[in-house]
Order: structure tokens, then sequence, then C-alpha cells
């Protein structure tokens, strides 16, 4: 006998298995932002030398026990979710994909799917205006959310999966 042989909806299990480990992400990406700037300040700041580790890479191999690839996609994505704040006034300053950022730390989008959608923004940025970046962003955001196919009655439609959202993605900075 298997162990879900008394689970009868095992898709109901495997969605929130699935939102479990996309909000797992967004704790991860958000700390990994933090930890990135901390080591770029002075010694005593910093997270990954007190542990023993050269960069912020190896602190995640080690803490998450994941291999590198799986570490520097974290990395990236920190990158893109990071706030900064405000020399002036001391707020949090909105992320490179705020609104992407967004869908990651509500659950709706993995770092997976992150990256799929910010990747090829990431490789026009020297060429792309801040609207045309703010406004991608936002088609984006809303697609990830399924909010872009609504169906009769206004609900949203079906979300993308990672290779749709690249695929759209891809198609934007075609524009």
């Amino acid at each position: 006998a298997g162990q879900f042989d008394a689970v009868p909806d095992l898709g109901g299990v495997l969605g929130a298995a699935g939102r479990v480990q996309r909000l797992m992400d967004a704790v991860i990406a958000t700390a990994v932002g933090e930890v990135a700037d901390r080591d770029r300040l002075s010694c005593e700041e910093q997270v990954s030398a007190p542990a023993g580790c050269r960069d912020v890479t190896e602190l995640l191999r080690r803490t998450l026990r994941v291999d590198v690839g799986t570490a520097r996609r974290y990395v990236t994505a920190g990158r893109g979710v990071r706030r900064d704040q405000s020399m002036s006034a001391g707020e949090l300053l909105p992320a490179r994909f705020e609104q992407l950022a967004q869908v990651l730390r509500d659950g709706e989008l993995s770092v997976t799917g992150f990256l799929a959608a910010t990747a090829p923004l990431q490789a026009v940025l020297s060429r792309i205006g801040a609207a045309d970046l703010v406004d991608a962003d936002r088609v984006l955001a809303a697609a990830a959310r399924g909010l872009d196919l609504p169906d009769a009655e206004g609900r949203p439609g079906p979300v993308p999966t990672t290779d749709e959202l690249a695929a759209l993605a891809h198609h934007i900075v075609l524009l």
C-alpha cells in the first residue's frame, strides 16, 4: 500500500505543496537579497564570511544543501526582488521587478518562473527605458497571476506554465 492511498485528492495535495514551495522560494530569494547586500558592507554586518563561506552562493549550498546551480538561481532572484532603502527618507524603494517580486512573495510564482520572466528583460536592461521596464513587469505579473485571460465572468484565467511565461517575456522584449 502506498502512503497516499487514503488521500482522495492528490491533485490538491500537490497544489498545496507547490504553494508552500513557492512561498519558501520567496522567503529564500528575499533573504538572499539581504545577505548579498550585507556581505558588501563592513565586516561586522556580513553574513557569509562569519559562517565560513566565501560568498552567498557557498552559504546557500551549505545552509540549504543545494547544488551550485540552484544557489546561483536564488542569488539572481535575490537581486531582482531586493528593495533598496531611500537615502533621504529611509523608506523602501521598489525592487527592479517590483510587480513580479510581489507575485513571488504572494506564493503565486516560483523562483524558476520569476527568473524565466525576468531573464529576457535583464538581457536588454541597458536598452530599455524605465517606463517600458515597469510596463513589462506589470504585464508579466498580471500574466503570472492569470489576470490577462479572464473568463466571461471576469475571473482570472489559467496561470501560465513557466515555459509560457518565458515565451511571453521573450515576445515582450521583441516588441
